[in-house]
């Protein structure tokens, strides 16, 4: 398996897109998915990603943006991480997630961020393994403007 991991320019966005599509569904929301191609394009200096390729196919995504928090300083938000199903469990994730804690580092970032779904056991097993302390059992606010 040759793996590779690299930072998202404006040519990949259209896979992407596609990725954020496969992975509303997997999430059981696409229904929710109101993202366009256009808008991703449109917004692209708004978030970084990075996309992992095995033997030429692009198979996950992360996609992140730098945040203040007042209690703690620069965090790195990670928004989605997600790798296909038929590409789970090659440690495909685990390179995606390695990758954001340097990228974090680099910025000089205090920490990283993220949600997981009540549901998703898979990927609360997969955080906690590399570290992750659930914080808290807030709820998430959405206003759309």
């Amino acid at each position: 398996m040759n793996l590779h991991i690299y930072q998202g320019g404006t040519s990949d966005i259209g896979n992407l897109y596609e990725l954020l599509v496969d992975f509303s569904i997997f999430l059981r929301a696409g229904e929710n998915f109101t993202m366009s191609l256009e808008t991703l394009l449109e917004e692209k200096d708004s978030f970084s990603f990075l996309l992992a390729t095995c033997n030429g196919i692009i198979v996950g995504f992360a996609i992140y943006t730098l945040s203040f928090f007042s209690w703690s300083g620069k965090t790195l938000f990670l928004d989605d991480l997600y790798v296909i199903e038929e590409f789970r469990g090659k440690k495909i994730g685990t390179a995606l997630f390695e990758r954001l804690v340097i990228i974090a580092s680099e910025k000089g970032c205090t920490k990283i961020r993220w949600q997981v779904p009540e549901w998703n056991d898979k990927a609360i097993s997969f955080y906690q393994k590399r570290g992750g302390i659930m914080k808290s059992k807030d709820y998430t606010y959405d206003l759309f403007i």
